[in-house]
């Protein structure tokens, strides 16, 4: 233990001394020296993102947010500026890239395709938009499920919580208007700029609590067109967060790192306007290259208390924190490349609309009917009524098992046009959709869900998943939508837990307390989750676990290991007592030991949570085991 403090106060006293060394070069001209220095430790930092973004390719055989999109922003960014790269390696990065998330595309029209889809494609636009990547088929299938998935306050959740990247609606909300404003096709802008103004105004609602949330609010409103007053307000908020080391930390009792650094440093630059130059921007400079490994890599430690992706190894150092720390090395890159040569930051800044340069890919091999596709889709009720005027059939099937009326459920005139010539209502595709179920789950459809349920369409459908249309009103915190999908005979015998398990991963609370009170046990379980309130703390989410308490949950409810919910909470990222206390008040017991023989005091230890310890062990002794 000694040694690790004396270790980290001699890290200390370096990062002050280079701090002062940069306010010192800044006071007589010195920033030549640092974009020499800047520029150096991008060329160190390259080769290993590369190299490890096309390995991840290979053994995960999947796309990552950490690796394929920030670390594709990076590299975009490093690109633009001129520096080196393996350009063999970028070419197959982002063919592979954009062979992998095509696969999506007929998904997104149903809107499926991922397990964390907002937050998830947010950042593949985001590494799409950096490179300028051509508007295509699947940008337009993931703007398509953008814009169905808005909630009614204006922002694009994250359902999971994998702190930092996959944790914050600011986040997913920034990075979704950006994606709006580049890639939105022709016919879909009126509704894009609606849901942008909803964003922009939420946006300036937010007080950010964290770096993550200051630097996405500072570049989202950039990014919506926000007036500069509020911009002026969110750069000062950023600005103010850095620390006497000249970096950022994630959250306020942590210590700063490349993450939290070089994310803070961009938005300001890009968004704020900051100078590279400027004493503060140096600082964090100076932070930056102060903590570069030989590597080029930079080391953060992951927050995730929980399982994650299988693990194995990316090519990238640090085990268990590799996943992170290369985001956060991508996060440094960018704010590097743009000390080391200054201007304007396009990969990060442009929110130019980019041009559709290939064909689209048919739907269907008929052509007449591939029209009627395409007028769903993007066209008018007119064109939907000239293309089945000219002998398309409405129950036309796409490679997916997709219907037309799939496709038309934003527009009731389509829908009246459609089942007026015998479209079929109850038709499933593929992927275990039907017409209510995608109307259900995209936002302001109450008038398409009562077309359709008038018409005959089952309320209890379901995807292979469990997912019916009230799970996916749920999904959407639309109360109305679900009391008038249970008064039409939609139920939850069959899947009792799962409506009110996708409300809670969405925070959506008022939709949680009507399924609860229409049936939902507080108390059960799925097949991919525990007792919800175990859920909300697995989470880290206060207000979830505050959810479930209120409407009566048992607290002491374990899972397969033996865990509960208050075991969950002791290990909360930051100290934070508050679940812990909650859970304390409703009756949760301290003295629980799990089948491992871990207990809630030993888990607060282990991680560091003194406040939470200090609870835990006051109850002990209020109610020894």
């Amino acid at each position: 233990m000694s040694d690790r403090r004396g270790s980290r106060a001699f890290h200390l006293l370096i990062c002050s001394m280079l701090v002062l060394c940069a306010q010192v070069l800044v006071a007589s001209g010195g920033s030549d020296t640092h974009n020499r220095a800047a520029a150096r430790a991008v060329e160190r930092a390259l080769p290993l993102m590369q190299k490890s973004a096309d390995l991840w390719i290979d053994r995960a055989g999947c796309v990552s947010c950490h690796h394929q999109f920030l670390g594709g922003a990076a590299t975009s960014l490093a690109k633009e500026r001129g520096f080196r790269l393996n350009m063999s390696l970028l070419r197959r990065q982002q063919s592979e890239t954009l062979k992998m998330i095509s696969r999506f595309r007929l998904h997104q029209f149903e809107l499926t395709g991922s397990v964390n889809g907002p937050s998830a494609f947010s950042y593949t636009m985001f590494g799409l938009g950096a490179s300028k990547t051509p508007r295509s088929d699947i940008t337009d299938s993931t703007i398509y499920y953008m814009l169905g998935t808005q909630t009614p306050q204006g922002y694009w959740p994250s359902y999971h919580h994998r702190p930092p990247l996959e944790d914050e609606a600011v986040t997913t909300t920034a990075m979704t208007v950006r994606a709006l404003r580049q890639y939105t096709p022709p016919g879909w802008q009126a509704d894009a700029e609606r849901e942008i103004a909803k964003a922009r105004a939420w946006l300036q609602s937010v007080s950010p609590e964290t770096t993550e949330q200051a630097a996405f609010k500072l570049i989202g409103l950039y990014w919506s067109g926000a007036a500069q007053p509020e911009m002026a307000k969110a750069r000062n908020d950023l600005a103010a967060r850095q620390l006497v080391d000249g970096g950022w930390a994630q959250l306020a009792n942590r210590g700063s790192d490349a993450y939290a650094t070089g994310q803070a440093l961009v938005a300001l630059n890009v968004a704020g306007k900051t100078s590279v130059n400027s004493p503060a921007y140096q600082k964090g400079v100076q932070f930056l290259l102060a903590t570069q490994h030989k590597d080029g890599t930079w080391l953060v430690e992951s927050r995730r208390r929980f399982p994650g992706l299988p693990y194995f190894e990316s090519g990238f150092p640090y085990h268990k924190h590799q996943f992170i720390s290369y985001a956060g090395t991508a996060w440094a890159t960018m704010a590097l490349t743009l000390a080391a040569r200054p201007g304007t930051a396009t990969a990060i800044s442009s929110v130019a609309r980019v041009k559709r340069t290939l064909p689209s890919a048919p739907f269907t091999s008929n052509k007449k009917d591939e029209k009627l596709f395409r007028a769903c889709l993007y066209g008018s009720a007119k064109d939907v009524q000239a293309a089945i005027a000219a002998g398309a059939n409405v129950n036309a099937r796409n490679t997916a098992e997709a219907t037309p009326m799939m496709y038309a459920v934003r527009d009731t005139e389509k829908l009246r046009l459609l089942l007026g010539k015998g479209a079929d209502v109850n038709a499933v595709s593929k992927h275990g959709a039907t017409a209510l179920m995608v109307a259900a789950g995209t936002i302001g459809r109450l008038d398409s869900v009562k077309l359709l349920l008038s018409a005959g369409a089952k309320p209890n459908a379901y995807r292979d998943e469990g997912e019916g249309a009230l799970a996916l009103a749920a999904f959407l915190n639309d109360s109305v939508e679900i009391q008038f999908l249970w008064k039409a005979g939609a139920r939850i015998e069959k899947y009792p837990m799962i409506p009110a398990t996708m409300a809670l991963y969405a925070n959506n609370f008022d939709a949680f307390k009507t399924l609860i009170r229409l049936g939902s046990d507080i108390n059960g379980k799925t097949s991919f989750a525990d007792a919800l309130v175990e859920e909300g703390a697995i989470n880290m989410c206060h207000a979830q676990v505050e959810a479930c308490l209120a409407l009566g949950a048992d607290p002491n409810i374990p899972d397969a290991d033996g865990m509960t919910a208050l075991m969950c909470a002791a290990m909360v990222d930051g100290d934070d007592p508050c679940m812990t206390e909650a859970l304390l008040k409703h009756g949760a017991n301290p003295a629980v030991v799990d089948k491992v023989g871990r207990t809630a005091l030993g888990l607060a230890k282990k991680y560091g949570n003194a406040r939470i310890a200090k609870l835990l062990t006051d109850a002990l002794v209020k109610k020894p085991g």
